[in-house]
This record gives structure tokens, sequence and C-alpha cells, in this order.
């Protein structure tokens, strides 16, 4: 019985080999593929950092656009009112002209009415 056993023993133990030999493969395969991840990994990490160094120099100039902006508006501002001053003060000098013009005119119509009943 045992020589009738042994040939299928044998076939067995051929397909025992060829499957660990299938399983070191997929195993190979399995280290490969985790070695791929991590190369992936890395390439996202260092794609995630130039991300982060992207928008730290868009802060950075975005900041300083706002803050020449702001200063640009500070200056137009400063210039409107040293603008609005100087009109504001020569209106209140032509106001003051023009009260001496009419102050002017009320004397002379006064001495011309005293000139017409002399």
């Amino acid at each position: 019985m045992q020589d009738a056993v042994a040939p299928e023993i044998q076939a067995l133990k051929g397909e025992i080999v060829g499957l660990r030999g299938e399983i070191n493969g997929v195993k190979g395969e399995i280290v490969g593929v985790r070695g791929e991840i991590q190369g992936l990994k890395g390439e996202i990490n260092g794609l995630s950092n130039r991300m982060d160094s992207l928008e730290k120099r868009l802060d950075n100039r975005i900041d300083s656009l706002e803050k020449g902006f702001d200063g640009r508006v500070d200056s137009l501002e400063k210039h409107m009112e040293d603008k609005f001053t100087a009109l504001e003060k020569r209106i209140g000098g032509l106001e003051r002209q023009l009260d001496i013009a009419f102050d002017v005119r009320e004397r002379l119509a006064a001495v011309e009415a005293q000139l017409k009943h002399r």
C-alpha cells in the first residue's frame, strides 16, 4: 500500500514546493510594492514640503503687497488731507478778501452818499 500512495505523496510534495515558490514570489512582490509605497510616501512628503514652502512664499508676498498698498493709501490720504487743508485755507483767504471788498464797497457807498448830499 505504501508503494501505491508514494507517487501521490511525491506529487503533493511537488505541489507544495511549487506553492512555496509562488508564496516566495508573492512575498518578493509584496516587498517590492512596499518599497514603491515608501518611495511614493517620500515623494508625497516632498511635494507637501514644496507646497508648504510655496504657501509661505505666497503669504509673505501677499503681506508685502498689503503693506505696500496700505502705505500708498496712507500716503494718498495724507496728500488729500494736505490738499483739502490748503484749499480750506485758500477759501478762508478768499472769504476774508470778499468781506474786505464788501466792507470797502459799503464804505464807498457811504462816502458816495455823503458826496451826493453836499
